[in-house]
């Protein structure tokens, strides 16, 4: 029995409703979306998969070059010049190598890299400035 003051509405008014809400914007629904009010279908529920944000193309090139033989060499030979801590805080867990610049992309110099641990890479990320091991004990 329903709620006294609410009014059930079906999904074919919902859809309608988001068809006109998208047009009203100036943009054009989807064709999937039309053919389901056009055949007076419920619309099909993406599975959760499909419904993650798609990379960009810019993502892909950069994950692709993360697994990349090239990259895992350069990575691996940092490590080996350079010691396995961060530059930062010297810490000697969850490492990464941050790239300073991305001019040489894809043909990385050593001097494009730094290896920063987590925490100090994530700071980099949001511009804040590095702290040093005996501050980040006491942070």
């Amino acid at each position: 029995m329903p709620i006294l003051g609410t009014q059930r509405v079906s999904w074919q008014e919902k859809l309608g409703a988001k068809v006109a809400r998208i047009r009203a914007l100036g943009h054009e629904p989807s064709p999937a979306l039309l053919n389901a009010l056009e055949k007076n279908e419920r619309p099909a529920v993406r599975p959760a998969a499909d419904r993650k944000k798609r990379q960009t193309s810019r993502q892909r090139k950069y994950n692709g070059h993360l697994r990349s033989t090239y990259w895992l060499a350069m990575r691996r030979a940092l490590f080996a010049e350079r010691g396995k801590s961060c530059e930062w805080c010297h810490a000697t867990a969850k490492l990464h190598v941050h790239h300073v610049t991305y001019e040489r992309f894809g043909q990385e110099r050593p001097e494009d890299l730094v290896i920063l641990c987590r925490d100090c890479h994530m700071r980099v990320h949001a511009g804040q400035p590095a702290l040093s091991k005996s501050a980040q004990a006491t942070a």
